[in-house]
């Protein structure tokens, strides 16, 4: 593939990781308007997503934009979730919030990039040991350090998994 196939494959795998992202997240928090959550909690969230997400995604996509800010929308998502994913657990400290973490590696997963991959599950794994490690007692049912390394071993494997779809993946769309 040439130079202009790969920018529009990256500028579509931006979109997708987007609006995954946004439309998982916006209809969580309907569903916690339902639930009687907070509404400071839930507009914070979303605006957080519409805020910062939603422009950066609509300049990207500008025709003048496109070729140059692919790359950095790649990067920009994957720093902007992972501060998003932080946020929330910070705000919301709960096991739930520790688990939907496996959301933004599945989401960042979108990408079939291995240094993508790599970089959501060191940052994971820093959010997870972080609120272990600070909140312990508040979220977590054990405060083993083994139960951590445990907690830790469960995103790698769901990492390692989605890279592995991602070499699978990149074969199949270079043979074709």
């Amino acid at each position: 593939m040439d130079n202009i196939d790969n920018v529009d494959l990256l500028r579509r795998r931006n979109n997708w990781v987007v609006i995954v992202f946004a439309s998982i997240i916006t209809v969580v928090q309907v569903l916690n308007l339902f639930l009687g959550v907070s509404y400071t909690f839930v507009f914070t969230i979303l605006g957080i997503l519409y805020g910062v997400l939603a422009p950066f995604t609509y300049i990207s996509n500008r025709p003048s934009f496109r070729e140059k800010a692919a790359p950095f929308m790649k990067f920009f998502n994957l720093v902007v979730i992972g501060i998003f994913m932080f946020i929330v657990v910070g705000l919301d400290p709960h096991m739930i919030n520790i688990m939907t973490i496996m959301f933004f590696v599945a989401v960042m997963g979108i990408y079939q990039d291995r240094l993508i991959n790599i970089l959501t599950i060191v940052s994971t794994l820093g959010i997870v040991s972080y609120y272990f490690l600070t909140q312990r007692e508040l979220i977590f049912h054990s405060t083993s350090n083994l139960d951590l390394m445990y907690f830790l071993l469960t995103f790698c494997f769901v990492s390692i998994t989605s890279m592995m779809h991602a070499v699978f993946n990149n074969k199949l769309q270079e043979e074709s």
